[in-house]
């Protein structure tokens, strides 16, 4: 059922508000919140175990939620499954990514609905729409290239462009550069700020702290499976993520131990 916005609903397409889960017993979210805005890159930051995957999981919907609500444009939604997540607008890049390496770069784009005419696939019409999505992207890649041949990098664009081909709104993003070089790493940066212009929602999730720095307007940390801090980036610096992350103060006992094993998550080579 539709209902009318507010002003404040449309700079925030997205709430998820007291979010919790429980597996065999045990708690892996607590009443964990979230708010992304339109336009903008929200750094989702937690130590391992912290629920951020959890939490994504659930938006994406890979797994349900035993209790709380996701709101999207000020209606409340029921996501049971990937295929509800899409139709919501909402798209997943995993860290491992679902490519099909033997096809071309416009069949994966096209993989779960392939254009047809007469019962035939309409190559065509499949490369003619790649085309559009990878330019959009300011990608490069043919859309008849085999997926085997193409780099890390560019099957994430691959990625992305089935995103967008579903007219994805909000677009996760799941330690994305992991496995990118530095190249890539600043053209997948290139392809985030341009989402972001165009309005898209981008959920940012990385151990990686100067990335945040580099392409996100606000930060969500969480601890033990809730949310635990929410603020402009210009609210926090490497320091406060990373207490927030711990559960410590700057002079608290052993806060300078745990930084230092956090400290190889959060400062990659520049590389």
């Amino acid at each position: 059922m539709s209902q009318a916005q507010t002003p404040g609903q449309a700079q925030t397409p997205l709430r998820m508000t007291d979010i919790s889960k429980a597996y065999a017993g045990i708690p892996a979210l607590r009443s964990a919140h979230l708010e992304a805005r339109a336009g903008e890159a929200l750094a989702v930051m937690g130590a391992n175990g912290a629920g951020k995957s959890t939490l994504m999981n659930i938006l994406g919907g890979v797994t349900s939620s035993d209790s709380g609500q996701i709101v999207i444009d000020g209606v409340e939604i029921s996501l049971r499954s990937p295929r509800d997540a899409t139709k919501h607008g909402i798209a997943f890049v995993h860290q491992e990514l679902t490519m099909f390496p033997t096809m071309t770069v416009a069949e994966n784009i096209f993989i779960d609905s392939l254009p047809s005419q007469a019962f035939l696939t309409d190559t065509k019409d499949m490369i003619r729409q790649s085309q559009a999505l990878l330019t959009r992207l300011g990608c490069t890649i043919s859309p008849a290239a085999r997926v085997e041949r193409l780099s890390i990098g560019d099957r994430q664009l691959v990625e992305i462009a089935r995103a967008l081909r579903h007219n994805a709104r909000i677009i996760i993003f799941d330690e994305p550069t992991s496995s990118l070089t530095g190249p890539e790493r600043q053209r997948l940066f290139e392809v985030v700020r341009s989402l972001k212009a165009a309005g898209v929602v981008i959920i940012y999730i990385t151990h990686f702290l100067d990335e945040i720095f580099s392409i996100c307007e606000r930060v969500t940390v969480m601890r033990n499976g809730e949310t635990v801090w929410a603020s402009p980036i210009s609210d926090v610096d490497p320091a406060k993520v990373v207490h927030l992350m711990l559960g410590v103060t700057e002079n608290g006992a052993g806060s300078a131990h745990r930084s230092r094993r956090l400290e190889r998550l959060s400062w990659p080579s520049m590389a």
